[in-house]
């Protein structure tokens, strides 16, 4: 929820230059089944990444740090936001 919260906001507020969040379920193809093929290109193409950190993030696994990492590898300007449990 606070990422499709977050996603809607940077969407409206930058849709004069056409900024666009990737996100999982709405943009990942069906047809596509390596995930991390898909993160990877994204991020390529991507300037910058912002990362949205949330208790449920790092209990549910790796991928979220694939799209680190790949921005990493590639120079793409990072943000990351955390958000901590009450």
């Amino acid at each position: 929820m606070e990422a499709d919260l977050l996603q809607f906001a940077i969407e409206h507020l930058l849709q004069d230059v056409r900024a666009r969040v990737w996100t999982y379920g709405r943009d990942q193809r069906r047809d596509e089944g390596d995930v991390a093929r898909s993160l990877k290109d994204g991020v390529k193409c991507s300037r910058p990444v912002l990362l949205l950190i949330t208790p449920s993030t790092l209990e549910t696994g790796a991928m979220q740090w694939m799209e680190l990492a790949y921005a990493d590898a590639f120079g793409v300007p990072t943000f990351i936001l955390l958000r901590r449990s009450s």
